[in-house]
């Protein structure tokens, strides 16, 4: 007898909100914008190579939530930076680099109308759910992190939102 079925195969990643890291181009996409990032802080603040990936590192793992009274853009918040780092007067090692870049920031005046998160930590591994509704909710319980590849451990995706931020 005939089989009168065909059997489907479903895709790959049914969530919505993990399903767009799936596609072609993705990971190319996110390198070279890391890159002209790069070349624009380099062009803007005429700074060395070293201290242009330093700050797209730092905006790399900030997001600067407003309040609907003030909006500080990312020029507001480096302006200082960039004229404390390129007066000459103060040498910096690395990691004396970024705690200072990070006490400059949080030292602003208007840091009563801004709230500094880390991108990666809040929406990679505390925010839960999915902002779409047609999932019912059975992925109410876990973070975008448990949701790439379906929960699965150790795939190519996973080891390259690994390894970039640890080469950046």
């Amino acid at each position: 007898m005939p089989n009168l079925y065909v059997k489907a195969v479903p895709p790959a990643d049914l969530n919505r909100n993990t399903e767009w890291f799936m596609y072609p181009g993705v990971w190319t996409t996110y390198i070279l914008f890391l890159f002209f990032s790069w070349l624009l802080v380099l062009s803007i603040f005429g700074s060395s190579p070293g201290m242009a990936w330093t700050i797209v590192n730092l905006a790399h793992f900030l997001v600067l939530a407003y309040s609907s009274t003030y909006i500080m853009s990312l020029t507001e918040v480096f302006r200082p930076v960039s004229l404390m780092l390129f007066s000459k007067e103060l040498p910096f090692s690395g990691y004396g680099l970024m705690c200072s870049l990070f006490c400059l920031i949080v030292s602003e005046p208007t840091m009563r109308d801004l709230s500094i998160f880390q991108v990666t930590y809040h929406f990679f591994h505390w925010k839960k759910g999915t902002p779409f509704a047609d999932d019912q909710g059975i992925y109410n319980g876990l973070t975008w992190w448990e949701q790439i590849d379906n929960g699965k451990q150790l795939t190519r995706n996973r080891k390259f939102l690994t390894v970039v931020p640890v080469v950046l």
